[in-house]
C-alpha cells in the first residue's frame, strides 16, 4: 500500500510540473493569421504613372503576404507544429518572425530571425536564430531550413522581378517588363 501512495504522489507531482510548464510556455501576446490582400492594381498603376519598373512593399504588406501564405498552406507544412498566429518585422535584410504555435496541448510563442537575400530570381530566407520564452535555440534544433520564395508567383506573367533591395522596413522590387503590355492588364 505504501508504494501506491508513493506512486500517487509522483503522478500528482508530474501532473503539476506538466501543468506548470504549459502555463509558463503560454504566449504573452495575441497574434493571428488575419491578412488583407494587397491592392496590386493600384501599385501597377503607380508604376505606369511614374514610368518606373520599381515597386515598394511596406512591412505591413510583406506581413500580409506572409500571413496569407501561412494561412493557405497550414495543412501542407512539414513542421510538427500548428501555427496559430504570426507577425513579421523587417529591418534591412533581416526578417523577424514572431510566431504563436501549438504542439498538442502546448501553445507557445517564439521569435525567429531570418537573413534575406535575393539570388537567381528567388527570395531566400536563411534562419539565423530562434528564441522561445528566453531560451535561445539553434534553428537546426527545430528543423528550420532556408526558405525560398518565388516573388513572381504573385505577379502577372509579363512582370518579372529582376532584382530586390532591402531598404529599412520594406522590400523594393525592380522589374523587367514592357510598360505597354502592363497597361493591357489594367485597362
Amino acid at each position: 500500500m505504501k508504494w501506491l501512495r508513493v506512486l500517487a504522489v509522483l503522478l500528482l507531482v508530474l501532473l503539476l510540473l506538466a501543468g506548470g510548464l504549459i502555463w509558463y510556455l503560454r504566449p504573452d501576446k495575441s497574434l493571428n493569421l488575419n491578412y488583407t490582400d494587397i491592392a496590386w492594381k493600384s501599385k501597377l498603376e503607380t508604376m505606369i504613372k511614374q514610368r518606373q519598373a520599381v515597386m515598394t512593399l511596406s512591412e505591413e504588406e510583406v506581413n500580409n503576404l506572409a500571413k496569407k501564405e501561412i494561412a493557405l498552406h497550414k495543412s501542407d507544412t512539414r513542421l510538427p507544429v500548428d501555427i496559430k498566429g504570426a507577425d513579421f518585422k523587417i529591418s534591412g535584410n533581416e526578417l523577424t518572425a514572431d510566431v504563436i504555435a501549438g504542439w498538442g496541448p502546448i501553445v507557445t510563442e517564439g521569435v525567429a530571425l531570418y537573413e534575406m537575400d535575393y539570388k537567381a530570381g528567388m527570395l531566400e530566407l536563411r534562419p539565423l536564430s530562434v528564441n522561445i520564452k528566453g531560451l535561445d535555440l539553434s534553428p537546426d534544433t527545430l528543423g528550420l531550413e532556408t526558405i525560398q520564395v518565388d516573388p513572381s508567383k504573385y505577379l502577372p506573367n509579363i512582370v518579372k522581378v529582376s532584382s530586390m533591395e532591402f531598404p529599412g522596413s520594406g522590400l523594393k522590387l525592380h522589374f523587367s517588363l514592357d510598360l505597354f503590355d502592363l497597361g493591357s492588364l489594367i485597362w
